[in-house]
């Protein structure tokens, strides 16, 4: 019990030290993936799979999905239908979300 609330307090510090230095930037799109990833690999940002984002001045920063789907889940749930990743452990939080975009769209 108390590793679960470590790791959500962890979580929690992500978040609010989310993108640090990038703040003042809004989010363009997502690029690409990358993942699953487990507690422990080198590529784990306390996420099981990272979005490589493109801000709005070009640059492009690899992040937690978790962190970036908090700051803008619809073009997350928008690239996870778009690449088939709705079903897969870890991208299935957006499924909803998605759903809604597609009612949306066809209305």
């Amino acid at each position: 019990m108390i590793d679960l609330l470590e790791e959500q307090e962890q979580k929690e510090e992500l978040v609010s030290m989310a993108l640090p230095d990038k703040n003042e930037l809004k989010m363009k799109k997502i690029v690409d993936y990358d993942g699953p990833f487990k507690k422990g690999d080198d590529k784990w940002k306390g996420s099981m799979w990272n979005v490589q984002v493109e801000w709005e001045d070009g640059s492009k920063s690899w992040e937690p999905l978790e962190i970036v789907a908090k700051e803008d889940a619809v073009m997350c749930a928008s690239y996870a239908r778009d690449n088939d990743l709705l079903y897969k452990t870890g991208w299935r939080f957006l499924r909803r979300m998605a759903k809604m975009l597609r009612q949306v769209t066809l209305a």
